[in-house]
């Protein structure tokens, strides 16, 4: 079971972050530590396998930390847009497909 998550890359004033496999209580941190740079951000989310409630509630922080036109959601997967889609936050997102 791939458990990564992180690469993460700066790009003028664009940081883009790739996660891959679990987003859960166990990887969430990690995510949380690399989201904790006020820079606008672009999460690549295709390759999450499973998202707790854990890995919403980052998801969720980074929003409102940096607003919604600084954060952006690009191809997230069916494991991502169904826990977005329950609970009543994908609206809320700017995603990119």
């Amino acid at each position: 079971m791939d458990r990564s998550t992180g690469l993460l890359v700066t790009a003028r004033s664009l940081t883009r972050v790739v996660v891959t496999g679990e987003l859960d209580v166990a990887t969430a941190p990690r995510l949380a530590v690399l989201l904790a740079e006020p820079a606008a951000v672009e999460i690549d989310l295709a390759g999450v396998s499973f998202v707790d409630a854990s890995g919403l509630t980052v998801l969720v922080a980074a929003r409102e930390a940096r607003g919604r036109d600084r954060l952006r959601l690009v191809t997230p997967s069916t494991a991502v847009t169904r826990i977005l889609e329950l609970s009543g936050e994908l609206g809320a997102f700017s995603v990119w497909a």
